[in-house]
C-alpha cells in the first residue's frame, strides 16, 4: 500500500468515517498527514476503506475471544454482539453475577395476568380483582390488574386462564368479605 493510502486509512479510522469523507476534512487535519485533496482519488478511497475493513476485522475477531462480547456471523458479515448487560463479571472473570430478570408471577399454574383476565371475563371488580391478588402474596401495579380486567371482559391480551372449579372456589372465597 502507498502512504497516502494508509495515511488516508488512519484518518478515515481516527475521525470513524469512510476514506471518501477524508477528503472533506478541514484542509490543516489533511496536511497533519501531509495529503492533498487531489491525492484522495476514488482508488485511494477503495484501498484505504478496504485497508480499515481488515483492520476492523481484526478488532472484532480480538474482541470476539473477550468475555464481554461475541462475534457473530450473518451473511458472512461479522456483526459485534455485545453481550447482555444484565451478566456482570468480576475483574477476575472468575465468578459471573447475573441480575434476576422480570419473571410472571403465578397463580394456580397460570400467570396471574391471565387469571386476572379470567377474573374480567367473570365480571369481578377491581377492588375484589385486587383483593384476591394481594392475598394469595403477588404484587402487581393497580395499572396492571385494571388492564388484564378489562382485557378479560374483551377478549384481548389473551386468553384467561382455564381454572377448575375447585381452584374457582378458592378465589371466591378468598374474597368472601368483599362480596
Amino acid at each position: 500500500m502507498s502512504d497516502i493510502t494508509t495515511a488516508v486509512a488512519e484518518l478515515a479510522d481516527e475521525y470513524g468515517i469512510l476514506a471518501g469523507g477524508v477528503r472533506l476534512l478541514p484542509k490543516p487535519v489533511l496536511k497533519s498527514k501531509k495529503i492533498k485533496r487531489r491525492h484522495i482519488t476514488p482508488g485511494v478511497e477503495f484501498r484505504a476503506n478496504d485497508l480499515n475493513r481488515s483492520r476492523m476485522q481484526q478488532i472484532l475477531e480480538r474482541l470476539a475471544t473477550s468475555k464481554r462480547f461475541s462475534l457473530i456471523t450473518f451473511n458472512g458479515s461479522p456483526i459485534l454482539d455485545q453481550r447482555s448487560p444484565h451478566s456482570i463479571e468480576d475483574n477476575e472473570g472468575s465468578k459471573e453475577r447475573t441480575r434476576k430478570s422480570h419473571r410472571s408471577p403465578k397463580l394456580f399454574g397460570h400467570k396471574a395476568t391471565a387469571v386476572i383476565r379470567w377474573m374480567g371475563k367473570e365480571g369481578w371488580s377491581s377492588k375484589q380483582a385486587r383483593a384476591a391478588i394481594k392475598r394469595a402474596g403477588i404484587d402487581l401495579a393497580d395499572a396492571t390488574v385494571s388492564t388484564q380486567l378489562a382485557a378479560g371482559k374483551t377478549g384481548q391480551r389473551g386468553d384467561p386462564a382455564s381454572l377448575t372449579m375447585d381452584q374457582e372456589n378458592q378465589l371466591y372465597d378468598s374474597i368472601a368479605d368483599l362480596l
